[in-house]
């Protein structure tokens, strides 16, 4: 295939919607049976799909410098399954082999808003789990190894055909190949096998092996979500713990008795440290809800905004809104809430943003809309919150006009 050269802004995308995404399988048997249990394929989960972004499109995004692009050449390359990394230029696909090779791009629905529909089309799955919706092209025979991930993935077939193998019996700490920087399988054995076509979809679950390969040009998309360590999780709490200790607080030991040695640590010395530590580890709910929700609605650094807007006013926004009609979420960021008996507390890019329960019906339609427009606004109860919380989101480069 001859690629010409686009860039992100060249890709129209009609708006579509989906509905269940699991064809004639519903949401809540998929998560009983399946769901972290074991791989399923679906035939036609997404009845004629095909793929809105096109081969030539896709080497367009993979030229742009704000797209995380990589092009895996299992031969003909400097070594077997070289790895090499974007942004490429157009001169770059022209030296590419017929065959044997593989484009993928992370990340795309956070560029092109018009792909949030697929992403959406999963929400039967919270939003937090998701990591991205990664789009992959591949002539014949293209693939990028038989390998293990950590995470849940769907892989919807988008364009063309690609032959899957999987083995539920490999793990994480099988040998890989040595002098790559992908973490391929020296030894993959195939228990199920697969030609999915476009429309199909196969979930695969943590930890299973898989090995895909194009037969002809192929698009594949795969919608990725990811769950933290138990290493992240501990980490990212003590570190919020830590903050949260006042500069101020030194141990104590009011009641201490004359040690005879006094180079020893004795018990009781141990158990008022102890004490200390446990005081701190008592896992107080409202700090593990500010946790949670930061840890959880944290972007890529890639995606994280930058600065304030301390310029305009709040009558300065709400005019440009009268006049511009829509503001757009900034669909890269998650956006997240946890409700209370007293408050309501946004999430956004690892940030809080404190609001009354009042506008706790307007959460769930806040997070998820990709825009709204100021008329909306016209029979919305507690109006007027509800514009001081996205004065405040706009000034934090959440939302945009």
């Amino acid at each position: 295939m001859q690629f010409g050269y686009f860039f992100a802004n060249s890709v129209i995308i009609p708006q579509m919607k989906l509905n269940n995404p699991l064809g004639d399988l519903h949401p809540d048997e998929f998560l009983q049976q399946y769901w972290q249990k074991k791989p399923v394929l679906i035939k036609q989960a997404i009845k004629d799909f095909s793929s809105p972004v096109s081969a030539e499109e896709l080497a367009g995004l993979a030229c742009d410098e704000s797209f995380e692009s990589r092009i895996i050449l299992e031969k003909d390359g400097q070594h077997p399954w070289e790895l090499k990394t974007g942004p490429f230029k157009q001169d770059d696909f022209a030296r590419l082999p017929a065959t044997h090779w593989t484009l993928l791009i992370q990340d795309i629905e956070k560029h092109l808003p018009e792909l949030s529909y697929i992403i959406e089309a999963f929400h039967f799955i919270p939003d937090w789990r998701l990591d991205d919706l990664m789009i992959s092209y591949a002539p014949e025979h293209g693939s990028v190894g038989p390998h293990v991930d950590a995470y849940d993935v769907f892989l919807l077939q988008a364009q063309g055909k690609r032959h899957w193998k999987i083995n539920t019996q490999i793990d994480q700490s099988a040998d890989i190949l040595d002098d790559t920087d992908l973490k391929i399988l020296k030894d993959f054995s195939c228990e199920q096998e697969w030609i999915l076509e476009p429309g199909d979809m196969l979930y695969l679950p943590p930890g299973v092996a898989h090995y895909g390969v194009a037969l002809g040009d192929c698009i594949t998309y795969s919608i990725g979500f990811r769950a933290p360590s138990h290493r992240q999780l501990l980490q990212h709490y003590l570190q919020t713990v830590i903050e949260n200790i006042p500069e101020n607080a030194f141990y104590t030991d009011p009641n201490l008795d004359r040690q005879q040695n006094p180079h020893q640590i004795t018990e009781q010395n141990i158990e008022r440290l102890k004490q200390t530590i446990s005081d701190y580890l008592s896992l107080d709910k409202e700090l593990l809800k500010y946790w949670a929700g930061t840890l959880l609605s944290e972007s890529k650094e890639l995606f994280q905004t930058d600065g304030i807007d301390e310029q305009t006013t709040l009558t300065e926004f709400i005019d440009q809104w009268q006049s511009k009609q829509a503001l757009y979420r900034n669909t890269a960021l998650k956006f997240l809430y946890i409700v209370d008996d007293i408050s309501i507390n946004f999430y956004i890019d690892g940030q809080v943003f404190n609001a009354t329960t009042e506008l706790s019906q307007q959460a769930e339609w806040l997070c998820s809309a990709v825009h709204i427009n100021y008329p909306e606004l016209g029979h919305i109860e507690h109006r007027d919150a509800l514009l001081s919380l996205m004065y405040d989101l706009y000034c934090h480069g959440h939302y945009y006009f």
